[in-house]
């Protein structure tokens, strides 16, 4: 039982981390849309980054996970019917770098930094 609370624990501190890290990587000089709102986190469990969005009605919304050089690796729509919406990326294949989610309704942009970076293995000895 304490071992299992312990795990849990520690789940709960790097979920906490994870998050704390995404949301220190926004840049307080960025001019912010008006028009839409993008939240994310990251998921230890299922290793996706999980994507929120909320827009005005009438807008359609273009989501666009792009690769360091500027490479379409997933794109997704939100209709111009939809007010909310969320998308999954499924980071779990690729290689460690830098990548951006970039976020468009024709008129307004916003572009986020994800880097990923798995950790190293660390060697267990038992004596």
């Amino acid at each position: 039982m304490k071992k299992q609370f312990k795990t849990i624990a520690l789940a709960l501190f790097a979920t906490t981390l994870s998050f704390a890290a995404l949301a220190n990587t926004e840049n307080p000089k960025a001019e912010k849309a008006k028009t839409f709102d993008v939240g994310m986190y990251y998921n230890y469990n299922t290793g996706t980054i999980k994507t929120f969005f909320e827009k005005q009605k009438g807008d359609y919304l273009q989501i666009t996970f792009l690769d360091n050089e500027g490479n379409e690796l997933s794109q997704s729509f939100l209709t111009k019917k939809q007010e909310t919406g969320r998308v999954n990326f499924d980071i779990n294949t690729l290689p460690n770098g830098t990548y951006k989610i970039k976020v468009s309704n024709g008129k307004e942009e916003i572009i986020q930094p994800v880097n990923i970076s798995q950790p190293s293995p660390v060697k267990i000895v038992k004596f």
